[in-house]
């Protein structure tokens, strides 16, 4: 797969229901919609990939085996719901991390930096010029703009003003309505 558009999902808030730091299978409930909205990347043959922060991890409120254990799970919904996951792509760093292995300022990878879309460009020869990133914070906004992508979609009813994003920018109250708008962007991107 060379050159092809890709659909990236922010995690907490898009793909699950956000809760504070969500790390146990238990607290992981999918949001209504979001198999839809994978279907039709799948359709249309793009890979999907999730980029995710996680300074849960660097704040020591949950470890790697957690978040391991818990992706696979997530990986396994996708799966057994015929939308599987192309990748899962997560940056475990923040500025002021407990866990000093993952003390690291700005980082590259951390949202609103465009590192884990570079990295998916590298892995899986993505075009980011024609991607399209479905997100719920500020940060998610920033980064697809800072890989060049399309469009991003902003999942929630507080998007502030001066957000950074890319040529087109939709606002949507959540994850079944991003995936309509995704597949309307996908008829007519």
């Amino acid at each position: 797969m060379t050159d092809v558009p890709a659909l990236f999902l922010d995690r907490d808030g898009v793909v699950n229901t956000e809760t504070h730091f969500c790390h146990r299978v238990a607290d992981f409930d999918l949001r209504p919609g979001v198999f839809t909205l994978v279907r039709h990347a799948h359709r249309a043959g793009y890979p999907v990939v999730v980029v995710t922060n996680q300074s849960g991890l660097a704040r020591g409120i949950f470890t790697d085996a957690d978040y391991a254990t818990l992706t696979d799970h997530m990986r396994g919904l996708f799966a057994d719901a015929g939308c599987p996951l192309t990748d899962v792509l997560h940056c475990p760093f923040h500025a002021d991390a407990a866990v000093a292995t993952y003390r690291v300022a700005n980082h590259p990878w951390r949202k609103p930096n465009p590192g884990m879309l570079l990295e998916a460009q590298a892995r899986h020869g993505v075009d980011l010029s024609r991607s399209v990133l479905v997100g719920d914070r500020t940060s998610d906004m920033g980064a697809a703009a800072a890989a060049g992508l399309a469009a991003a979609c902003f999942v929630g009813r507080d998007m502030p003003g001066d957000i950074a994003a890319p040529r087109v920018l939709a606002q949507v109250a959540d994850t079944q309505a991003a995936a309509a708008w995704y597949g309307a962007w996908l008829a007519d991107p």
